[in-house]
Protein backbone atom coordinates (compact mmCIF):
# COMPACT_ATOMS: atom_id res chain seq x y z
CA UNK A 1 0.00 0.00 0.00
CA UNK A 2 1.42 3.64 -0.83
CA UNK A 3 0.53 6.26 1.45
CA UNK A 4 -2.52 7.52 -1.41
CA UNK A 5 -3.85 4.14 -0.14
CA UNK A 6 -3.13 4.32 3.43
CA UNK A 7 -5.15 7.94 3.68
CA UNK A 8 -7.98 6.70 1.69
CA UNK A 9 -8.35 4.13 4.01
CA UNK A 10 -7.54 6.09 7.32
CA UNK A 11 -10.59 8.51 5.71
CA UNK A 12 -12.97 5.89 5.35
CA UNK A 13 -12.24 4.98 8.72
CA UNK A 14 -12.76 7.89 10.31
CA UNK A 15 -16.00 8.52 7.73
CA UNK A 16 -17.53 5.63 8.94
CA UNK A 17 -17.18 6.80 12.61
CA UNK A 18 -18.45 9.88 11.62
CA UNK A 19 -22.10 8.12 10.26
CA UNK A 20 -22.09 6.15 13.36
CA UNK A 21 -21.86 9.07 16.13
CA UNK A 22 -24.22 10.81 14.00
CA UNK A 23 -26.55 7.47 14.35
CA UNK A 24 -26.10 8.40 17.82
CA UNK A 25 -26.93 11.71 18.34
CA UNK A 26 -29.64 11.55 16.00
CA UNK A 27 -31.18 8.76 18.73
CA UNK A 28 -30.14 11.04 21.34
CA UNK A 29 -31.66 14.20 19.75
CA UNK A 30 -35.11 12.30 19.41
CA UNK A 31 -34.82 11.01 23.02
CA UNK A 32 -34.38 14.58 24.53
CA UNK A 33 -36.81 16.33 22.49
CA UNK A 34 -39.47 13.87 23.51
CA UNK A 35 -38.39 14.10 27.22
CA UNK A 36 -38.37 17.77 27.66
CA UNK A 37 -41.93 18.01 29.43
CA UNK A 38 -40.55 15.68 32.06
CA UNK A 39 -37.75 18.38 33.26
CA UNK A 40 -39.28 19.57 36.76
CA UNK A 41 -35.50 21.26 37.40
CA UNK A 42 -35.17 24.96 36.14
CA UNK A 43 -31.88 24.30 36.33
CA UNK A 44 -31.70 21.46 34.00
CA UNK A 45 -34.10 23.00 31.78
CA UNK A 46 -31.43 25.74 31.16
CA UNK A 47 -28.74 23.24 30.35
CA UNK A 48 -31.29 21.21 28.21
CA UNK A 49 -31.10 24.60 25.81
CA UNK A 50 -27.72 25.34 26.12
CA UNK A 51 -26.90 21.88 25.44
CA UNK A 52 -29.69 21.91 22.15
CA UNK A 53 -28.85 24.85 21.19
CA UNK A 54 -25.27 23.59 20.67
CA UNK A 55 -26.76 20.78 19.12
CA UNK A 56 -28.85 22.89 16.31
CA UNK A 57 -25.69 24.83 15.67
CA UNK A 58 -23.50 22.07 15.08
CA UNK A 59 -26.34 20.60 12.57
CA UNK A 60 -25.88 23.52 11.16
CA UNK A 61 -21.81 23.78 10.67
CA UNK A 62 -21.33 20.39 10.04
CA UNK A 63 -22.47 20.49 6.55
CA UNK A 64 -20.11 23.42 6.24
CA UNK A 65 -17.15 20.34 6.90
CA UNK A 66 -19.30 17.99 4.83
CA UNK A 67 -19.72 20.24 1.50
CA UNK A 68 -16.29 20.98 2.12
CA UNK A 69 -15.11 17.36 1.76
CA UNK A 70 -16.84 17.49 -1.94
CA UNK A 71 -15.04 21.04 -2.78
CA UNK A 72 -11.95 20.52 -1.54
CA UNK A 73 -8.72 18.76 -2.70
CA UNK A 74 -7.75 14.77 -1.65
CA UNK A 75 -4.78 16.30 0.54
CA UNK A 76 -7.62 17.32 3.33
CA UNK A 77 -10.08 14.48 3.48
CA UNK A 78 -8.14 13.16 6.39
CA UNK A 79 -7.86 16.05 8.49
CA UNK A 80 -12.16 17.21 7.76
CA UNK A 81 -12.93 14.00 8.58
CA UNK A 82 -10.91 13.59 11.80
CA UNK A 83 -12.60 17.11 12.40
CA UNK A 84 -15.89 15.96 12.01
CA UNK A 85 -15.53 12.95 13.63
CA UNK A 86 -14.23 14.81 16.64
CA UNK A 87 -16.70 18.11 17.07
CA UNK A 88 -19.58 14.86 16.52
CA UNK A 89 -18.20 13.22 19.56
CA UNK A 90 -17.69 16.14 21.42
CA UNK A 91 -21.75 17.45 21.10
CA UNK A 92 -22.83 13.89 21.26
CA UNK A 93 -21.27 13.53 24.56
CA UNK A 94 -22.59 16.66 25.57
CA UNK A 95 -26.18 15.31 24.79
CA UNK A 96 -25.43 11.98 26.69
CA UNK A 97 -23.90 13.93 29.93
CA UNK A 98 -27.39 15.75 29.81
CA UNK A 99 -29.58 12.24 29.07
CA UNK A 100 -27.57 11.16 32.22
CA UNK A 101 -28.45 13.99 34.24
CA UNK A 102 -32.08 14.14 33.43
CA UNK A 103 -32.46 9.77 33.99
CA UNK A 104 -31.06 10.43 37.43
CA UNK A 105 -33.36 13.83 37.76
CA UNK A 106 -36.45 11.68 37.47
Amino acid sequence: MNESDNLSLLSGIATLLFIIISFVEFRLNTYLRRHYKDITDDQLKQRWHRVMGIENQWNLFSWVFILALFILPDNYLLLISCILCLLETLVTQRMDNLKRQMANNE
